[in-house]
């Protein structure tokens, strides 16, 4: 009996000791390791694919329906450097409210201006961590590249850079006058339904007259799909999904084959899928998450769900 009773006072033990550790959602990918990479150099070019909703669609179907496009205010484009931020800031207007919206999950930050990330063969190092865990990561890593020293990178190993400025996106952001929001989205996977709800939030909370400018690393899949969904809350009430979604991918300017890869069946769902939520949702006020929830299974045909009401 006793040798009972101390087995059992033994395993009481073991389980509280246990579950008193933190737990943490676990990056999926972390036996691919990562590498600091160079994301492009500081000189003074536009970022690649930039775009901005007020220009003009080269050769645009006839039945292309723009209502609402030029008035949207937002703009798109691949990961930036010091340089090329300010010509993105020319580009949108210098007396312009601007805020960044960061789409990109892996950590990444700037040294002497130069955009730079850690990644590895999928750009997916941080895959499975929160919003929270993701900036601890960065701040990590950005803090751990020494100053004054000289250092290499994984895809550019004959470039040598002496580290005098190490920051964080916020921080160059911040220091063109603009605002900054990050929405960690992995590198061709679709926002979860947490960073769905907070960049609704984000978008509800911010004054009507901002700038919005969109970016990940390469400035196609999660730019574009994040351009789309805030064409759609705009607009659901005056243009059919159909026609967001190509006007949204033909402003980009895109390849053909890079505007097919966009068209996945399984993208295309979601936002056939949110263009209904932004129908339904009396005006936002059901969060996406719920009415997700509630709406699992369903579906979405072009010709006869996205009649324009």
């Amino acid at each position: 009996m006793k040798k009972y009773s101390k087995f059992v006072l033994l395993n009481i033990i073991f389980i509280i000791a246990f579950n008193s550790f933190p737990t943490y959602r676990i990056s999926k990918a972390e036996t691919s390791p990562t590498h600091l990479t160079i994301d492009s150099f500081n000189k003074p070019i536009l970022p690649r694919n930039f775009r901005k909703s007020s220009d003009k669609i080269n050769n645009p179907p006839a039945s292309l329906n723009l209502n609402g496009l030029n008035t949207l205010n937002i703009s798109g484009s691949s990961q930036f450097s010091e340089e090329p931020l300010k010509l993105v800031r020319e580009a949108i207007g210098r007396n312009i409210p601007i805020t960044v919206i960061d789409l990109r999950q892996e950590s990444h930050g700037f040294i002497n201006g130069m955009a730079v990330s850690w990644s590895n063969d999928k750009n997916n190092g941080n895959m499975g961590l929160t919003k929270e865990q993701v900036i601890v990561d960065e701040n990590n890593k950005l803090n751990s590249i020494p100053l004054n020293k000289p250092i290499t990178f994984y895809n550019h190993p004959n470039e040598v850079i002496v580290p005098t400025i190490v920051e964080n996106e916020n921080k160059l952001v911040a220091s063109q006058s603009m605002n900054y929001i990050r929405i960690p989205v992995t590198d061709g996977k679709l926002p979860t339904n947490d960073m769905v709800d907070y960049f609704i939030e984000s978008i509800n909370l911010l004054p009507k007259n901002i700038w919005l400018h969109f970016h990940c690393k390469a400035g196609i899949g999660r730019t574009t799909t994040f351009m789309v969904m805030y064409d759609m809350m705009k607009n659901y009430n005056k243009v059919s999904a159909e026609d967001i979604i190509k006007r949204q991918v033909l402003l980009a300017g895109f390849s053909p084959k890079t505007s097919a890869s966009f068209y996945s069946k399984e993208r295309i769902d979601f936002l056939n899928k949110f263009y209904k939520y932004c129908k339904e949702s009396n005006n936002f006020k059901v969060k996406w998450s719920q009415w997700n929830k509630d709406n699992q299974g369903i579906t979405i045909n072009f010709n006869e769900d996205y009649k324009v009401s």
